[in-house]
């Protein structure tokens, strides 16, 4: 018995058209009904302004005029039609419950952040539904769902009518999606999108990516800005008492070693006028003087090996400190970094190690 007053209530209020509305309205122009749309958990607020915008929309538009009969929702008038669910057979047979030739409805739902909008357009002489979106979110606080919902009703009304522009600085190859999808490379000009949400990234080779999310508006033209980092001018890196140290550290052990190479250098030189002066010419030396040759022989051998590893650890070291130093005074950091060294001192001996990139 409820259903069945409910029911005759609906067809009450859907038929109900004032003369005087009837009137005013222009006679090249389909009258259409704006039903009251199903909602969960929509703050009343929310739930005015996308009426207030739907009707403005709607009535912007030189095709349809507002009548009046927008009380029910959907669901009572396919109740009154004896149907399961609002498909275009079902809706062809309810035009004698509504004062009009067209019928939006539709539903919000909300989910903590997330408004979720359907909204349909169905016209009776066609019998087809002329629009429909279907699930279209907005995310976020208050304020941007209030933002939001002009955009949305203008995707209704006047469909993909939105554009942007996006401006990429920077990268190399940089690609570009809208909601995921990719639709170029670089700077340029997106047209014919649909108002609403949109989420605009670009992703750079080196996998380096910006996201912007926005709110499209139809005639309006915004612009998204992405800037990679070596799209940014930089001051040269002035060299710190830190970047400086393991090149004069090097440098400082390369010292050492050129030392140590002429502290041999020398002893071998001492060593060799003895040994000569020990020989003095003769084919075979006496039994007293073998000892002695043997011994400076091995202190020739000790003061050859320290020369040779003195000097050439000592110019090794020398010359990587030397680039050390020069990279940390004006390159970049990157390029410092070609080089790694690696320095122990022990209780007895001094050790290095160097390694090169390329």
């Amino acid at each position: 018995m409820k259903r069945w007053f409910s029911g005759i209530f609906a067809m009450v209020m859907c038929t109900a058209l004032p003369s005087a509305y009837a009137q005013e309205a222009p006679s090249d122009s389909a009258q259409v009904v704006v039903l009251r749309f199903a909602n969960s958990e929509v703050d009343q607020a929310v739930m005015d302004r996308f009426y207030t915008e739907l009707h403005d929309a709607l009535e912007a538009t030189e095709e349809m005029t507002l009548a009046p009969g927008g009380e029910v929702t959907i669901d009572d008038l396919v109740m009154m039609g004896g149907c399961s669910t609002p498909d275009e057979a079902c809706l062809a047979g309810l035009q004698d419950f509504v004062a009009g030739e067209r019928l939006v409805y539709g539903s919000i739902q909300r989910s903590e952040d997330v408004h979720m909008f359907s909204i349909y357009l169905f016209d009776f002489k066609t019998g087809t539904f002329l629009e429909r979106i279907e699930e279209k979110t907005l995310r976020g606080d208050d304020a941007w769902v209030s933002r939001g919902i002009p955009a949305v009703v203008e995707h209704f009304v006047w469909g993909e009518s939105a554009e942007v522009q996006v401006q990429v600085s920077g990268g190399v190859d940089v690609e570009v999606r809208l909601d995921g999808q990719v639709v170029g490379q670089g700077s340029q000009s997106l047209d014919g999108m649909a108002p609403g949400e949109a989420v605009i990234s670009a992703q750079s080779q080196d996998g380096e990516q910006r996201i912007e999310r926005v709110i499209l508006r139809r005639g309006e033209n915004p612009a998204v800005y992405f800037t990679f980092e070596n799209a940014i001018d930089e001051a040269p890196a002035v060299a710190s008492r830190a970047s400086l140290l393991p090149g004069v550290g090097l440098a400082a052990l390369g010292v050492a070693g050129v030392v140590v190479g002429v502290v041999g250098q020398s002893q071998l030189g001492g060593l060799e006028t003895d040994a000569e002066a020990l020989v003095n010419g003769r084919r075979a030396l006496a039994p007293g003087d073998v000892s002695r040759a043997e011994e400076l022989q091995s202190q020739m051998d000790r003061a050859h090996t320290m020369r040779i590893i003195g000097f050439s650890a000592g110019g090794l070291a020398l010359a990587a400190g030397g680039y050390l130093i020069v990279r940390a005074m004006g390159a970049e950091e990157a390029e410092r970094n070609v080089l790694s060294w690696d320095v122990g001192v022990g209780a007895d001996s001094v050790g290095a190690s160097v390694r090169l990139d390329f």
